[in-house]
Order: structure tokens, then sequence, then C-alpha cells
């Protein structure tokens, strides 16, 4: 199975075949994985992003909370951001008795957390992203799940600006995302049966530049690649 990863600064990949150098065992255990499970959302647990670092099993709204009592504007930039990638949400509003979001949309209803969406739960994850402390390294993976395909691009900003103090890796297999990409943000990653995990950038694929005047990132993507083997790609 292949997928695609992008990551902003130098990313680092390791060989199923080669043993972790002490600067690889260094690297990844500086790495955090943020994992968004709504439905632990829904019943008022989810992944917690203080100032400082990333922690499951704690209220999102916590977070958005403590931001909020700084008196400044990072807690509107961030609903903000949410409301960017829903439009069909109005305003969001935070009930401090209990640490629960509230949703207003465009024709006036009232949604509470469990009757929010996959991809709006999401979202107020990654929109506080960029309001944390600088991490090492963050892994997210499919960050466009539950996101409509026309709101990627004001996803990938989101994206690259966390990504001017802290290492973002994520993994996709969606081809529109990979239309908002640059040439240099796209690794290919491949699983060899006698050579482990190989990874290339997209841009270092066979007659890249060939093939790049005719066919997108996504489309060179999803037209050279069955799924399994990439040889088109990898070739030369």
């Amino acid at each position: 199975m292949s997928e695609t990863r992008t990551g902003w600064n130098e990313p680092g990949f390791l060989s199923r075949q080669q043993e972790a150098s002490d600067e690889v065992k260094f690297l990844l255990g500086r790495c955090t994985v943020l994992k968004i499970d709504p439905d632990r959302m829904r019943q008022g647990q989810g992944p917690r992003v203080p100032r400082g670092n990333l922690e499951d099993g704690t209220e999102i709204a916590r977070t958005y909370y403590e931001l909020l009592l700084r008196g400044d504007d990072l807690y509107k930039v961030a609903t903000a951001e949410v409301c960017r990638l829903f439009p069909i949400i109005k305003s969001l509003r935070l009930r401090h008795d209990s640490f629960r979001f509230e949703a207003e949309t465009v024709s006036g209803e009232t949604l509470g957390m469990e009757q929010m969406s996959d991809g709006l739960l999401r979202s107020l994850v990654l929109a506080v992203l960029e309001q944390m402390d600088p991490i090492s390294v963050l892994l997210i993976e499919e960050p466009e799940r539950g996101i409509h395909p026309a709101k990627l691009r004001p996803l990938v900003q989101i994206l690259r600006r966390l990504s001017q103090k802290t290492q973002v890796l994520f993994s996709t297999y969606s081809p529109l995302l990979l239309d908002e990409l640059h040439e240099h943000e796209v690794t290919l990653v491949t699983l060899d049966p006698e050579r482990g995990t190989q990874t290339r950038r997209m841009s270092e694929t066979a007659e890249f530049r060939t093939r790049s005047v005719v066919h997108s990132l996504g489309d060179l993507w999803c037209s050279y690649s069955d799924g399994v083997h990439e040889s088109a790609l990898l070739l030369g």
C-alpha cells in the first residue's frame, strides 16, 4: 500500500531494515502524534492542545478556555478558522459551566458537541494548533478527514503557518489535498518487500518535469500509482 506524506522543513524517515541511530531515536522520541477521536470529544473527551504540549484524554474546550482567559485575540482567531473551514457555522460559543462548545448555524440552529460532525470536531483541534507552543515534530494522519474539498486550501494554509515554528508531517490519500501543495512538499512513501520503506520526493520521481506539465500532483499520483506498485514513478 502506498501513501503520500508531506512535510515542511526537513522530514526524516526510517527504513524497516535500518537500525535506528541515536539521532533518529532522539528525533522519534520528540515526535508528537496528534490523535483526534470525535466520539470521545462528543463525550467530553478529546485531544487537549495546551500551550506547550499535546495530550489525549482531556477536553478540547478547556484549551480554548485557556486562550479566552489570556484576554488577547487568540481565541477569536482560532474559532474564526473553524468557521472559515465550515461556512455553515455562524459562530461558536464556549459554555464555561461544562467546557462544551455550542455552534450556531447560518440557519439559526444550535448544535451541541454531540450533534457536531466528525469534520467539525476535528477542525476544532486543527484550528487551535497555531496557538500552542512550538514542539519539535508534529505528526498528523489524514488532516483532511471530514473537511469539504473546497476548504482544503485554507486547511493547508493553517498547516503552513504552523510549520513556521513546528515541523509538520502528515499522511494523506487525497489527490485533491496534494493539488494544494507545492512539489517540494510531497514525499511518496512505498513499502518494498525486500528493501523496506522507501521514500522519494515527488519532484524527484521519473520524468517529473515532463509529466507535471500535463498532470497536477494529485493526478500524477493517481495516474502512475496503483496503490501497491509505483514503478512508473520510481524508475530512473
